[in-house]
């Protein structure tokens, strides 16, 4: 059941220790590495910045998104937040002046429903509910790729060292696959 709370588990006691509460259905979460903010999108066509160690005290206001966001994560250096929505965009923000997003992304069909940096920053992926997911270059967000298939995407991620991104398809006609799409860097850069 999706609510409008953020719950902190303690998995050694398998326990709720705090419950935040937000006036829409929370989607999903995401916290800096330094665990100083944490990105709450959901239902709402604004997301929000929050301080996680002060039971999630909204910090800014994410606007620009004109349906509700399912994704969320932030670059390795905690400086971006990106948000991935229904109105089949991403946001990146710089969580120094959030006030607007740095760069817009516009899919093809379908919502944003992953969004995920690699481990080293460089680059951004982005993955619609089915069909299509595009792995952008940091920081300026001009050079991408995209990726086509057939299929529902059950999943997409980059390898440690950002040289591969696996996605997972879930198809009932072609079946179901993990795929894995390999960089090869072009010489003439």
């Amino acid at each position: 059941m999706n609510s409008g709370h953020v719950s902190v588990f303690d998995v050694h006691r398998a326990t709720v220790i705090e419950r935040s509460a937000f006036d829409w259905a929370v989607n999903c979460t995401a916290e800096s590495t330094t665990g100083a903010l944490a990105c709450v999108v959901g239902d709402s066509t604004n997301g929000v910045l929050a301080d996680p160690r002060q039971g999630y005290r909204t910090v800014a206001q994410l606007q620009g998104h004109s349906d509700y966001a399912f994704a969320c994560a932030f670059s390795p250096d905690g400086n971006l937040v990106a948000t991935g929505s229904q109105d089949t965009s991403m946001r990146v923000y710089d969580v120094r002046w959030p006030r607007s997003a740095v760069s817009v992304l516009c899919g093809n069909i379908g919502a944003m429903r992953i969004v995920r940096f690699s481990a080293c920053g460089r680059f951004l992926l982005a993955a619609e509910a089915a069909d299509y997911v595009h792995v952008y270059e940091t920081p300026s967000f001009e050079r991408a790729q995209q990726i086509e298939f057939l299929g529902e995407v059950a999943g997409a991620t980059f390898s440690p060292d950002a040289n591969c991104v696996f996605v997972g398809i879930s198809d009932a006609v072609h079946s179901d696959t993990l795929a894995e799409f390999t960089r090869i860097e072009d010489p003439a850069q």
